[in-house]
């Protein structure tokens, strides 16, 4: 019975802190979800899989959101889809586009289910910087990997399929006006 008592106390606190981190998530504290993070470490409250996405989400920058992800992997916690999005997005939004590379061939890697959203970031970084040819690599490994993902993310309604595909035409319109026959034949494939 106290054993039973324990793990009920506990799971209230991880509870409760939980509840806090989602209203520092909410409202885009970063310092208070960090310093409720830190209170739950100095008590030994459990970190679940569920503290560590929010953790991840309150991270700021690139730098910040990889450094959180690499404790969450010291944790031994496993990482999702889901947090290798957060990561990729966070990395590819500062520019660090080896790391956002990296972290997406991992996650495949790992054999986890990718989406579209972990290719996102890096696919309107080339296409939007005019990088057509780095774009379409990405493009075609993307395809690789699943060659159902732009399908199933257009059945399920995710915006990243407009925004991308925005960031291809913009990036290959000058291109094909100047009569570049490379990007004509990227858009007709």
């Amino acid at each position: 019975a106290e054993d039973k008592a324990e793990r009920a106390r506990i799971k209230g606190l991880v509870h409760a802190y939980e509840r806090r981190l989602a209203v520092c998530a909410k409202t885009d504290d970063s310092k208070e979800g960090t310093k409720v993070f830190g209170e739950m470490r100095e008590e030994g409250v459990p970190i679940t899989k569920n503290t560590w996405n929010m953790m991840l989400r309150l991270a700021r920058g690139g730098e910040q959101t990889l450094s959180v992800f690499e404790q969450m992997r010291d944790a031994g916690v496993a990482a999702t889809e889901s947090s290798y999005s957060q990561v990729v997005r966070a990395c590819a939004l500062d520019g660090d586009v080896a790391s956002a590379s990296r972290l997406v061939r991992q996650c495949v890697s790992e054999g986890l289910v990718v989406r579209l959203r972990t290719f996102q970031p890096i696919l309107v970084h080339y296409f939007s910087a005019g990088d057509l040819e780095k774009g379409f690599e990405w493009w075609d490994e993307m395809l690789a990997t699943d060659p159902t993902v732009l399908l199933s993310a257009l059945n399920s309604h995710q915006g990243p399929v407009e925004e991308i595909f925005v960031h291809v035409i913009k990036g290959c319109a000058p291109r094909v006006l100047d009569g570049d026959e490379w990007a004509c034949r990227k858009l007709d494939d």
